[in-house]
């Protein structure tokens, strides 16, 4: 390819679109108080009117993001059990505070953030995220 072309006007449009949406990560990952590790858990968790099920894609020690065609909609309280391989099954209460949606409007999962939790519960999320491996989340931006 010896010849490069400019990009057309809908094109640049798109790359600065994803240039933003990018941006927009780095900024929104640099505000979490502690860093999100990835994760591959079951989860099952339980609503006041609903049960659901997920797959944990990463998990921090203020919540998790729960994967699921299913999940629980914003503000609703949640019990989770989460079921990783070598540790047993953890249970976390929590909040659902965001739906992750396909541009169709498709819900496709939740981030939950844990309520408070006793220093015993503390300590077996600690050693579950200190032990996991530490991917960087945003390693393809």
């Amino acid at each position: 390819m010896d010849q490069w072309t400019l990009p057309s006007p809908s094109e640049r449009q798109e790359m600065m679109a994803a240039e933003g949406t990018r941006e927009q990560a780095r900024r929104v990952e640099e505000q979490r108080s502690s860093p999100r590790i990835c994760i591959h858990a079951n989860v099952t968790a339980q609503s006041q009117d609903n049960f659901f099920s997920g797959i944990a894609e990463n998990i921090s020690e203020g919540g998790v993001f729960v994967s699921s065609y299913s999940p629980p909609q914003v503000g609703e309280r949640v019990r989770l059990k989460l079921s990783v391989d070598g540790t047993g099954e953890l249970i976390f209460t929590g909040q659902v505070r965001w739906l992750r949606t396909e541009e169709d409007g498709t819900e496709t999962g939740c981030g939950v953030q844990f309520d408070a939790m006793p220093a015993t519960q503390q300590q077996q999320l600690m050693d579950l995220v200190s032990t996991l491996k530490r991917d960087p989340l945003l390693s393809h931006f």
